[in-house]
């Protein structure tokens, strides 16, 4: 296996792991950056762990997606920052290093991987300068966008709203499929409580028997699901959608699924 340190990185690690196995040629991280709260002491850990010709190559949620592809529910407390590529150019530049390439993923809905080191390290790939411009013809720098962004999520939980209600006066029965952290973003913004939904299902054992922060709805294991074939579900993993909606009709489920974002709408 891999030797693994139960631990934090930061400054303090990074020496550590530098005095017991040396430094490193490459460093990455995978949906974390994006949560790392004394930022400072870790990007300082990266320098100190490095070689002088290494890399760190980190992946985080791409804000540019987040926006666009409204997908506000992934504005919740462990996500402590949102980076665009220029935000991080301009992190990285404070402790003397460079983003000298970049790629964009469909990972999370869309995400963006960098690799920075040492300032002259590395030659700057034209990635950079085309997706910067690509950020700035996006407006992702006007705060008119911003303005323009919250106008569209009220309007979203309006329609989902107004969609579910609308399935409720039918006398329809609907659960959620999920209990995620985003998803409480939703249920608790849109306001579904379990006037709304009856239940929540999950896989997870951690999650099962417990309540969704919030708006209090009940997690039963998925098996429930399949039994009582409710008529619709709400799939809060909206993003993965087209690896899930498959899966769960071959396991059996009947009815309809909602998915709530970008855009509210009904699959079959």
């Amino acid at each position: 296996g891999i030797p693994t340190i139960n631990d934090f990185f930061n400054k303090k690690t990074a020496l550590n792991i530098v005095k017991e196995h040396g430094k490193a040629k490459i460093i990455t991280a995978a949906n974390v950056f994006a949560h790392v709260k004394d930022l400072v002491s870790f990007i300082e850990g990266v320098k100190e762990l490095l070689t002088d010709e290494g890399m760190f190559v980190q992946e985080s949620h791409y804000f540019l997606n987040l926006l666009t592809g409204m997908q506000w529910d992934s504005i919740y407390h462990e996500h402590l920052r949102y980076y665009s590529l220029r935000s991080l150019i301009y992190l990285f530049n404070k402790f003397d290093m460079q983003i000298f390439d970049v790629e964009r993923l469909p990972v999370h809905g869309g995400s963006i991987r960098t690799y920075a080191c040492r300032k002259g390290s590395y030659p700057i790939s034209e990635n950079v300068d085309k997706l910067l411009k690509i950020e700035k013809e996006q407006g992702l720098f006007d705060k008119e966008t911003y303005f323009s962004f919250g106008k569209k999520v009220l309007n979203h939980k309006f329609e989902i709203q107004e969609m579910l209600r609308n399935i409720k006066k039918e006398d329809k029965k609907i659960v959620s499929i999920g209990a995620p952290a985003k998803g409480n973003t939703l249920l608790n913004y849109c306001n579904i409580t379990s006037d709304i939904l009856d239940y929540a299902v999950e896989k997870s054992d951690l999650k099962i028997g417990l309540y969704t922060p919030g708006m209090h709805i009940k997690v039963v294991d998925e098996k429930i699901l399949f039994k009582e074939q409710p008529d619709y579900a709400l799939l809060l993993s909206w993003n993965i959608a087209d690896e899930l909606i498959p899966k769960l009709k071959r396991l059996g489920y009947k009815g309809k699924i909602i998915i709530p974002l970008p855009s509210p709408h009904v699959v079959e």
